[in-house]
């Protein structure tokens, strides 16, 4: 679904690593997904700083 997807992207900037495991894991959400600018919830990850999200996107 169109929302999950963007919802996990926004989580990720947010760094709510709890919603983004949720997202992931009960609403199985891809998580190579591309928005319009065509960057992927680890490149936000990254670039936001938050290391533990992009371990677990890593990870899985």
């Amino acid at each position: 679904m169109a929302s999950d997807r963007n919802d996990l992207i926004q989580s990720v900037r947010r760094g709510d690593l709890v919603r983004v495991r949720y997202l992931v894991e009960h609403k199985e959400v891809e998580l190579n997904i591309r928005d319009r600018w065509d960057s992927t919830p680890l490149y936000y990850a990254c670039l936001c700083g938050h290391l533990e999200i992009a371990q677990y996107l890593l990870d899985n």
